[in-house]
């Protein structure tokens, strides 16, 4: 009978079975993309996870790694709610992690919210995902230019930094946290969007292509502006500029990920035919002394 097997670091044999099993999940029911770099990198110093059935081939999986002050977790594979809240219960119970968590739940909200929900998180906010089609061709005539890594790092991360400076996941990020999202498999820098003026970096379209979909899909992966620049329709223009460089770079549709309180930005994604295909809810538990 399969059960249940705590992991404090991924070994190779870990890793390899739980990104088959990521696949062979529904788009909306993956690891994100933070999560699958830890599982990757195996350096998060606050990494632990939890597998139901054979580790090299589980049937459910889930993941607690810290970001910051809040760790992230997320579950994903075959699960109802009492194999949720199993599979989480044991492995809040043996965590060190003493901090506030955040659950993603992504997909199997149906098995992942009542076990959340019994384990004491409760609703934090929801995130939008949005989509429209990319058929008719798209201009842009904002000057952009892609991204450098190694060259463009500290003036980006600090772009970045102010521009999610209140932002559950996207704010503090550092040189290993940036250069460890260039090592991604979908990395493209011809698809990491820059726009500069004679004061410096004012804004970014980062993109990124599903192959695997169809139609082919590309993600607004991240899109920042510096507040110093506010004001100017610059994310607007910087979205537009992601679209026309997806669209080039073989995408039938896009897609992008927003916060549903972030109005202002849900109604200029309105205004360029976007329309919510998906809700994803995080749900926060306070820190404990377990």
């Amino acid at each position: 009978m399969p059960s249940i097997q705590i992991h404090s670091a991924p070994t190779p044999a870990l890793r390899a079975g739980v990104l088959a099993l990521n696949e062979r999940c529904g788009p909306r029911d993956r690891l994100s993309d933070h999560l699958l770099a830890d599982l990757r990198s195996g350096s998060g110093a606050d990494w632990e996870s939890a597998t139901f059935g054979e580790p090299t081939a589980p049937q459910t999986y889930a993941q607690l790694s810290g970001a910051g002050e809040v760790a992230l977790l997320e579950v994903i594979g075959e699960r109802d709610a009492e194999r949720s809240h199993q599979l989480v219960s044991d492995l809040l119970a043996v965590s060190a992690w003493r901090g506030p968590i955040r659950w993603w739940i992504h997909g199997r909200s149906d098995a992942d919210r009542p076990a959340a929900t019994r384990l004491s998180f409760e609703h934090e906010r929801l995130l939008l995902e949005m989509g429209r089609d990319l058929s008719e061709r798209i201009e842009s005539d904002l000057e952009v230019r892609s991204f450098i890594p190694g060259v463009d790092d500290e003036a980006w991360l600090e772009v970045n930094n102010a521009a999610f400076a209140a932002h559950g996941e996207q704010s503090g990020w550092d040189g290993q946290i940036l250069e460890a999202r260039c090592r991604e498999p979908w990395f493209d820098a011809d698809g990491f969007l820059i726009h500069e003026s004679d004061t410096g970096m004012d804004g970014f379209c980062w993109t990124k292509i599903h192959p695997d979909t169809d139609p082919v899909t590309g993600e607004i992966y991240v899109i920042g502006v510096h507040p110093s620049r506010h004001g100017r329709g610059l994310g607007r223009h910087l979205t537009i500029a992601g679209l026309a460089s997806m669209q080039r770079a073989g995408a039938r549709r896009a897609n992008l990920f927003v916060d549903e309180d972030n109005t202002a930005a849900v109604a200029m994604y309105r205004s360029l035919e976007f329309e919510v295909v998906a809700s994803h809810e995080a749900m926060l538990r306070s820190g404990d002394s377990r």
